[in-house]
């Protein structure tokens, strides 16, 4: 076997090999003939969760949301999905990082303990075609704890079968004061990452296995100068190793990148990914290509005029939101929200701290609701949004089909999700990923800007003003600055005595809508949210080719049908057809939507000059 190997001299070979990226758009259908084939990409990334409670460490949540921006669906599972081959098989990036938060640290979570059959597996799952991304010391232990570098001195194929993915052998070595440098793009060019402190010892690349590796960034200090980020072609795959999986987690939290940094990666892992295709195809998740999506939910405690007020102002403006109950509230509602199609949902049988409460108090409290109420629930808010283990969990088993508690917060720091995920949770080393969605709403609700009037219900118009100022500012610095600009969901959460105190109070609801509604967002509902993110999950995309025509094959279960799907390409097609159903083309910036009726079997084929 080939091998370059690096010593301690001055490393110039192969720095023209690093990688600068490439607009997604500058490009022309002019594949050779024969037929390509490709997945429109959906990734995976592996997390336990940051507090065992359904909370994405940042840099998952900031890595998906990049993604999912970009037309890749992202989902969260944790590590047992990787002894799954038929699983991993439905994915084409992976993403693995032992950073702080993505996992406990237990021996059963920590990505850094692996065994042979575990690492084999990724192995192949790259060879296949998947696309590896990998932080330091993913799966350097054996799940024995004996450490392969103790053991071996160095991991090569021979004893660690990730060695061929990513084309290099690895020794550790100390790197006080050495500096990571490169050029990966525009975004992530020159310093990558501070100087590294006293007794700093890290693995490091000390050969390339061929001539396929990439070295995208080095670790520099004075004349000497040592491969650190790479990516190689292993099969039909690809596996980009990264130095420290610090690089995966915003500066903000003890990381190194900040977002456009992550976000340029990300960018960078997709390009890899269709380089070798001319046209490339990227899902949108919201109908027609919306750019955004606005959901309306009201936690109905309060005075029941309130609440009539707040149901007639949303029934006005063509709104269907979401009401969570629970035993505090008046049963009148149910026949208003049934006059204006409004959905109820569970806002628990008692406003308690359901983190205090045991496993049976916890499903008592569920049941309990859905017997006053009469009803089936499928969504659930937690009292004071405080989620917990148990409560997560037994919803999971009631097949619910979303939650709605952890609040976004993309201002002041990085919580929530802009996208919905489904819950990774863990307690005392049970860990599991959950069908139950976490649909998160906005962190600040109404009553984080008027929760004066609990002790004042006479205050001046001055001071209500004043406040729905505040919180219209919010509410507009949010949608525009960033929700929109990821091309996420919004999900109010607002309170009948709250928002619908009086006029000036509703000012910055409507006006949200006014906004939503001016940007092309769709208003929707967190159900329909919800329903619309499990058949996403089910469905794949796949692009052949064949002279000039293009085909785009739908697979999904024969039962569900995607209304009003959308994909991205940046050439427009002189011909357009669809097997099922009829189709729309519109043209959004640079780039051409096509919207259809997804569906098992659908095949959209695309005509190029």
């Amino acid at each position: 076997m080939k091998k370059i190997i690096f010593t301690t001299k001055i490393f110039i070979l192969l720095s023209a090999l690093l990688m600068i990226g490439f607009s997604s758009c500058k490009q022309t259908v002019t594949d050779q003939k024969g037929t390509l084939l490709y997945q429109v990409p959906r990734a995976l990334i592996i997390t336990t969760g940051k507090d065992g409670v359904g909370n994405l460490p940042e840099g998952a949540l900031l890595i998906m949301e990049s993604f999912i921006s970009q037309g890749t669906y992202t989902r969260i599972a944790t590590r047992d999905a990787l002894l799954d081959e038929d699983y991993l098989a439905q994915f084409n990036i992976l993403v693995l990082s032992t950073a702080i938060g993505f996992h406990d640290g237990d021996r059963e979570q920590s990505l850094s303990f692996m065994d042979d059959v575990e690492i084999d597996i990724l192995s192949q799952w790259v060879y296949n075609g998947g696309v590896l991304i990998v932080g330091d010391n993913v799966g350097r232990n054996l799940r024995s704890g004996v450490d392969r570098i103790s053991l071996y001195s160095r991991l090569h194929p021979d004893n660690w079968t990730l060695s061929s993915c990513f084309g290099v052998t690895l020794s550790e070595r100390k790197l006080d004061g050495f500096r990571l440098k490169g050029h990966l793009s525009d975004k992530l060019s020159g310093e990558l990452m501070p100087k590294l402190p006293e007794n700093s010892w890290l693995l490091v690349p000390d050969s390339l296995l061929n001539s396929n590796t990439e070295v995208l960034a080095f670790w520099e200090k004075d004349t000497l100068r040592f491969p650190a980020l790479t990516v190689n072609r292993y099969g039909k795959g690809l596996g980009f190793l990264l130095p420290v999986s610090r690089l995966l987690e915003p500066s903000n939290s003890g990381g190194v990148w900040n977002t456009m940094q992550l976000n340029a990666f990300c960018k960078i892992v997709l390009e890899k990914y269709y380089e070798r295709y001319s046209l490339k195809v990227a899902f949108s998740p919201w109908p027609y290509g919306a750019p955004t999506a606005l959901a309306v939910s009201i936690n109905c405690d309060g005075k029941f005029d309130n609440c009539k007020e707040i149901m007639q102002f949303l029934k006005a403006e063509d709104i269907h939101p979401t009401l969570f109950v629970s035993s505090s509230f008046n049963k009148k509602i149910v026949s208003l929200a049934r006059d204006k199609n409004f959905r109820l949902q569970s806002n628990n049988y008692l406003r308690t701290n359901m983190r205090l409460l045991s496993y049976s108090e916890t499903v008592f409290q569920i049941e309990m609701n859905e017997k006053l109420w009469q009803k089936d629930f499928t969504g659930f808010r937690f009292p004071f949004t405080m989620n917990s283990y148990w409560g997560m969990l037994y919803l999971d088993r009631k097949n619910y089909s979303y939650d709605s508690s952890i609040g976004v917060d993309h201002i002041e720091s990085y919580y929530g999700s802009l996208f919905p995920y489904h819950i990774p949770i863990f307690y005392r080393g049970n860990y599991q990923s959950l069908n139950l969605l976490e649909v998160s709403p906005m962190a600040k609700d109404d009553y984080s800007f008027f929760d004066f009037l609990d002790n004042n219900p006479n205050p001046t118009p001055e001071k209500i003003y004043k406040k729905a100022r505040l919180f219209d500012a919010y509410l507009q610095n949010f949608f525009k600055n960033i929700c929109l600009p990821r091309g996420g969901m919004m999900v109010y959460l607002g309170h009948p005595y709250y928002s619908a105190f009086n006029d000036t109070t509703l000012m910055p609801l409507k006006n949200l809508i006014d906004t939503a509604n001016h940007y092309g967002a769709w208003m929707t509902s967190l159900e329909e949210i919800a329903s619309r993110w499990q058949i996403i999950d089910d469905m794949k995309i796949k692009v052949s080719h064949d002279k000039e025509v293009y085909f785009i094959d739908i697979a999904m279960p024969e039962e569900k049908v995607l209304e009003s799907a959308a994909i991205r390409i940046c050439t427009k097609p002189v011909k357009v057809k669809a097997k099922y159903g009829s189709f729309k083309i519109d043209s959004q910036e640079e780039e051409y939507v096509i919207t259809f009726a997804a569906r098992n079997k659908q095949r959209l084929e695309l005509f190029f000059e």
